[in-house]
């Protein structure tokens, strides 16, 4: 649906933007390109490269292309990687400081996913680069951009800065293999892809499966396929 790595060879050996519009200091980076967890050369930062840190009250929004989840019914999930060090501190069990945050606009309003505040953050300051995964699943049907914030607090306190690479939307195919027994008008299903029937096998693959129910009755044998509106692959021989 949706995938940026902020290159535009597969080799990374050429930034991009991939169509995210960025303010502040959020810019391509070759900074830690070559570190491991993330595709390399580039991310996106938000930071300085002169200083390898960020301004006290310094501010910006790095937000996605139009993502059209129209039609789609399925388990949609937003998975990046990402570098984080934001200055702050935890007091009554509670995150405070430098504020980065991950979020999803519709319409001009902004639905908060993840933030590195709060009682229960969900994004944390690493030590290397780390996999998300975000569940966009409320947002099916709709069309959406995905926001990534920054916000400095003011204080004297400030760290290296936020990375952010691989962004990736995907939606679960609802593409579905079944094989039965249609007998008396009647379907029953005995295996299919999601149970009984091996997926993505890459080869020809035997299977067995047991009638004995049907013993002493006329029987069809029936293999059914339904779709999703989303992705496509092979098929099925």
């Amino acid at each position: 649906l949706s995938s940026a790595d902020f290159s535009t060879t597969t080799a990374g050996t050429v930034a991009s933007n991939d169509g995210y519009t960025a303010t502040g200091l959020w810019h391509t980076s070759s900074s830690r390109g070559t570190a491991a967890g993330h595709s390399g050369n580039f991310s996106m930062y938000f930071g300085s490269e002169a200083t390898h840190q960020y301004a006290a009250s310094s501010t910006g929004t790095l937000t996605s292309p139009l993502i059209d989840l129209t039609g789609i019914t399925g388990k949609v999930t937003l998975n990046l990687d990402y570098y984080l060090a934001a200055a702050g501190k935890t007091q009554g069990g509670s995150r405070r400081g430098d504020g980065a945050g991950i979020g999803v606009l519709v319409n001009g309003t902004t639905t908060t996913l993840a933030t590195n505040l709060g009682l229960r953050p969900r994004l944390a300051n690493t030590t290397a680069f780390t996999a998300l995964s975000l569940n966009l699943t409320q947002f099916d049907g709709q069309q959406i951009r995905l926001v990534f914030t920054f916000a400095g607090n003011g204080d004297a306190t400030i760290g290296e800065g936020w990375y952010v690479d691989d962004v990736n939307v995907s939606v679960a195919s609802a593409d579905v293999a079944t094989v039965g027994v249609l007998s008396g008008g009647v379907f029953t299903p005995l295996a299919d892809s999601t149970s009984g029937l091996p997926n993505n096998t890459g080869i020809w693959n035997a299977v067995s499966l047991d009638r004995a129910s049907f013993d002493g009755q006329q029987i069809q044998l029936q293999y059914k396929f339904t779709s999703d509106a989303s992705n496509n692959a092979e098929g099925w021989y």
